[in-house]
């Protein structure tokens, strides 16, 4: 009896090596940058609220898809908007802005209009705005070579 429940167990971690040893990426898996082109055209659709420092405001935008794949809003490694805050020395304050998602596929061509909630920084002053796209886990577009857009506003005390 020993000998079979060793056999059990030997042939039960052997199947677990055969299987880790044949797997494969699959689709959802994070794609390798260097096949992807990163590429986006932003435009602000309409002015910029008034920006209060640590309130968010909602800004009209519209993303172009000029990459070589389909951005996807969900899965393993979603695209969404989003955005940094550099000071007026072009030191970046915020890297992580809020995330904006996509409704559904935006395939390459195609373009969508988004509602970007920004949150402003915590300090008055002159800052830069820079809308940029992420896919997460993989790459942000703007590291990648993407055009990204630049708004200079003028943070306000409450």
């Amino acid at each position: 009896m020993r000998s079979l429940l060793r056999l059990s167990f030997v042939l039960m971690i052997a199947g677990g090596v055969v299987t880790a040893c044949g797997e494969t990426k699959d689709a959802g898996s994070a794609p390798d940058s260097g096949t992807h082109h990163f590429g986006q055209e932003i435009q602000l659709e309409g002015s910029l609220p008034r920006v209060v420092i640590n309130q968010s405001v909602k800004v009209p935008v519209s993303v172009r898809n000029t990459s070589n794949f389909n951005w996807a809003p969900a899965g393993d490694h979603p695209v969404r908007f989003t955005y940094h805050w550099f000071d007026k020395d072009r030191k970046e304050i915020v890297h992580d802005g809020e995330r904006t998602f996509l409704s559904e596929d935006l395939p390459v061509g195609a373009t969508a209009k988004l509602t970007a909630t920004v949150s402003a920084p915590p300090a008055p002053g002159d800052y830069t705005l820079h809308f940029t796209l992420v896919q997460e886990g993989v790459a942000w577009f703007d590291d990648k070579g993407a055009k990204s857009m630049d708004i200079p506003v003028t943070v306000e005390g409450q």
